[in-house]
C-alpha cells in the first residue's frame, strides 16, 4: 500500500510480487476492490524459470570524466513484436505468456529483462589489460519498466486524470524506492516513444532508470577540447541506432558494444 498523510485512505494500492527469473514486479490499482485490499490482483508467472537479467559494465574516460555504459547484452532486446506477441499485454488465453501474468492491469512496473544497469555496487574499479588509462566497473543500478496502461493501442495521452494519477504514482513510489538503493546517484524518468526515437514496444510504457552516477547533464562540463567520434547509424543489421530519452534528456551514454568487439570487426574487414 501506498502510505497517505493523516492516515487518510489509500489512493493507490501497490502489490508486489516477483516472475519467474526473479525479477521484481508490482501492480499499482486505484479502483475497488483493490485498491481497499478487498481483492488481490493474481500475478502468477508461468513461464519456466529463466536467467537473471545480464549486468552490463562501465568505462571511465579519463577525457571527460565520465563514466559510459556498455550494454551489448541488450542487442538481443525484444524488437517490435506483432501485436498479438506484445510482452505488455495482459496474460490472456491463446496468448504467448509475457512479462505480466495478469488477465487485466492498471498501472505495472517491474525490473527490465534487458537492463543497462543492474544489481548492487561491486567493490570498486577494476583496469582493462592491467591499463590504468582503462577503468571499468559493473554497471550497477536498475532500470524499470512501467506500463501506463494495459491498452496496447493507448498512448499516455489517451488516459484520463484518473489513470494519469496512478502512473505519477507509481512514478513517484519508484523514484523513492530506487534513490534508496545503495550506490544509486541519481533517478530519472522517462518514455521513449514512436520508431523513430528507437522503440522496441508499441505498448504504452514508459521507463525509470536509477544511475549509478550523476548523469552528465547535471553536472558542469569542461568546454575547448578536442573530440573525434566515428561510429556507425546501425547497431545491428537493419536496426538503427537511436538516442533514447535517457541519452538525449540525460546525456547518459549507452554502448550497444564494446570496443575490443568493434576493434576485432574492423579488423576482420581490413583482412
Amino acid at each position: 500500500m501506498i502510505s497517505t498523510p493523516d492516515g487518510a485512505a489509500p489512493r493507490v494500492r501497490r502489490t508486489a510480487t516477483r516472475l519467474a527469473d526473479g525479477r521484481e514486479l508490482f501492480s499499482f490499482d486505484a479502483s475497488e476492490p483493490y485498491v481497499s485490499g478487498g481483492a488481490t490482483r493474481s500475478m502468477i508467472d508461468s513461464r519456466v524459470p529463466g536467467a537473471a537479467p545480464s549486468s552490463g559494465s562501465m568505462r571511465y574516460d579519463l577525457l571527460t570524466g565520465e563514466w559510459v555504459a556498455l550494454a551489448e547484452h541488450r542487442m538481443d532486446r525484444t524488437h517490435l513484436p506483432a501485436p498479438d506477441r506484445c510482452p505488455l499485454c495482459p496474460a490472456r488465453l491463446g496468448r504467448e505468456p509475457g512479462e505480466v501474468p495478469a488477465e487485466d492491469y492498471e498501472v505495472v512496473v517491474f525490473e527490465n529483462r534487458f537492463p543497462s544497469f543492474h544489481g548492487p555496487p561491486d567493490g570498486g574499479a577494476t583496469t582493462i589489460d592491467g591499463e590504468g588509462l582503462w577503468p571499468a566497473r559493473s554497471a550497477h543500478g536498475r532500470c524499470e519498466v512501467v506500463c501506463f496502461t494495459s491498452d496496447h493501442d493507448a498512448a499516455f495521452a489517451d488516459l484520463d486524470p484518473g489513470q494519469v494519477r496512478t502512473v505519477v504514482e507509481a512514478w513517484a513510489d519508484r523514484t523513492a524506492e530506487l534513490s534508496a538503493l545503495a550506490g544509486v546517484e541519481q533517478v530519472f524518468v522517462f518514455e521513449n516513444r514512436s520508431e523513430e526515437i528507437g522503440v522496441t514496444l508499441h505498448h504504452p510504457h514508459g521507463q525509470v532508470y536509477a544511475y549509478p552516477y550523476v548523469t552528465p547533464v547535471n553536472e558542469r562540463r569542461e568546454l575547448g577540447r578536442l573530440h573525434l567520434q566515428v561510429f556507425s547509424v546501425l547497431r545491428a543489421p537493419g536496426k538503427i541506432k537511436h538516442l533514447a530519452g535517457s541519452e538525449s534528456g540525460m546525456g547518459a551514454w549507452v554502448n550497444d558494444t564494446t570496443p575490443e568487439r568493434i576493434a576485432d570487426r574492423l579488423r576482420a574487414v581490413r583482412l
